[in-house]
């Protein structure tokens, strides 16, 4: 985990909800295609001079707002694909990212034109503008998943991103989880608990699996059934958990500066 404090917000949010907010992703959307997505964003949002990324539809959404166009893509990506960068255009989110680097893409529609102010930073062999931004701006936008965990570079980028919206590491993991697992253990003294853990992202499936055997055991008994973005359920007879808020797609992640 990357150690930023975040917040999960729906894209239809006040903008005084956002207050001391020190950047916002605009998450993926579910695979519908951006013709058949339905847009609820409070437009007041992009009003505000803080850093704004894309990811997928987040990326597509963006450009379409400035005033870009998005539509079918000639050829679709599902998979791996290599993002390469245009090298003749700075971009502070590629920072210690390969020159050509292994992402993962599942798209069906991208961006066919750029707003005005946008530049493209990176392509793949059928998308050309698989990356863009506008810096003056602080707008960034990637047609690539880089929450999922086979995008190698996609954690180097999220952290350039904090770094360019001025924020420092502020959260522990640890601390929060065990704060978690104190209010668990006083609801449910000794009865069975039973937790159903839902994930789009693979990387918070691979961290959390892991996590979930480090704590103290529930007198009760735990069972744990573990969600993932392929629609497979797992069960596991868990020793120790960890719970925490379910992951939504329709909600975006707000990064602050401060506690």
């Amino acid at each position: 985990m990357l150690g930023y404090h975040s917040e999960i917000k729906q894209p239809s949010t006040s903008v005084e909800s956002l207050k001391g907010a020190a950047g916002i992703i605009f998450s993926d959307g579910p695979g519908l295609g951006f013709a058949k997505t339905k847009n609820n964003l409070n437009e007041e949002i992009l009003s505000l001079e803080i850093p704004i990324l894309g990811i997928g539809y987040g990326h597509q959404l963006l450009v379409h707002l400035y005033g870009g166009l998005v539509g079918k893509a000639l050829i679709g990506e599902f998979g791996p694909a290599l993002l390469n960068q245009n090298l003749a255009t700075y971009s502070p989110l590629l920072l210690d990212v390969e020159e050509t680097a292994s992402v993962v893409m599942a798209h069906q529609d991208e961006v066919l034109e750029l707003p005005q102010g946008f530049e493209v930073v990176a392509s793949t062999k059928v998308c050309k503008y698989a990356a863009v931004q506008d810096l003056n701006q602080g707008r960034f936008g990637f047609q690539c998943n880089i929450e999922a965990k086979e995008t190698e570079c996609g954690t180097a980028i999220l952290e350039n991103f904090a770094r360019f919206c001025g924020m420092e590491k502020n959260w522990d993991q640890d601390i929060v989880l065990e704060l978690m697992l104190a209010k668990i253990r006083f609801t449910a003294k000794d009865k069975k608990v039973l937790i159903f853990l839902f994930f789009q992202a693979l990387k918070l499936e691979t961290f959390f699996s892991g996590l979930l055997f480090q704590w103290p055991p529930f007198s009760g008994g735990l069972f744990c059934f573990t969600l993932n973005r392929q629609a497979q359920i797992t069960g596991q007879s868990l020793h120790r958990c960890s719970v925490f808020p379910a992951w939504n797609r329709w909600c975006w992640p707000v990064l602050h500066g401060s506690d």
